[in-house]
């Protein structure tokens, strides 16, 4: 125990004394690290593990090191919830969801669990990769296909009076079927998704000659 009030008093514990204070104090090192038992919610709070789900371009200021990753299905609702999501975010979702496998009852049991409205915007996302899977094939590969197709096939569609435009309304009603299906009048199109999986998929690939070169 003398070690460990020996490091509280320290200045910058390291991740060994770090660990010990949270064993010896039965709290979890998510508490040491951000000061709550349980990450956030906000973009600064979800970059990294957003980072770590292919949105390599995410960066913000004070990014908050989470204690533990938490499954992709909770922080991609995380990332969409809310009136006005980052549309960093929200352009870059259709590829996150494109390049990792989803199981499909968390998607919508964590959708649900931030409002009905966070429900259709991912059913929106999904058909969004899934349509740009089917012209041309999506930037990267798309290996959670199926788990996209089952998930928008479980989804009701929203009513026809409910729309919603994630705080950046389009000039003109939709044309898009996709659009339309999900009662979405976002100020994009399927080319600006598009654009913007190809620009990620340009920074991993880049990132990985890097590493190559470090490794070599």
């Amino acid at each position: 125990m003398k070690a460990v009030l020996d490091t509280i008093g320290a200045r910058v514990p390291s991740i060994r004394q770090l660990l010990q204070i949270a064993k010896a104090l039965d709290l979890p090192l998510q508490r040491l690290l951000t000061g709550s038992n349980r990450a956030g919610c906000a973009v600064r709070e979800i970059a990294i593990e957003l980072r770590s789900l292919g949105m390599l371009d995410l960066w913000v200021e004070s990014a908050v090191v989470p204690g533990a990753y938490r499954p992709g299905e909770e922080v991609v609702t995380l990332a969409i919830a809310g009136r006005e999501p980052d549309a960093r975010i929200v352009e870059g979702i259709p590829a996150v969801l494109a390049w990792n496998h989803w199981n499909g009852i968390l998607l919508r049991a964590f959708a649900r669990a931030t409002g009905r409205r966070t429900v259709y915007r991912l059913g929106w996302f999904a058909d969004v990769a899934l349509a740009l899977e089917r012209t041309g094939g999506f930037p990267g590969g798309c290996p959670g296909k199926e788990d996209l197709l089952a998930f928008v096939k479980r989804i009701k569609k929203p009513p026809p009076d409910r729309w919603d435009d994630l705080g950046r309304p389009a000039e003109r009603p939709p044309a898009s079927p996709v659009w339309k299906r999900w009662r979405i009048n976002y100020a994009a199109d399927l080319a600006t998704f598009l654009q913007r999986a190809e620009g990620l998929v340009s920074l991993a690939n880049a990132e990985e000659r890097k590493l190559s070169t470090w490794e070599g």
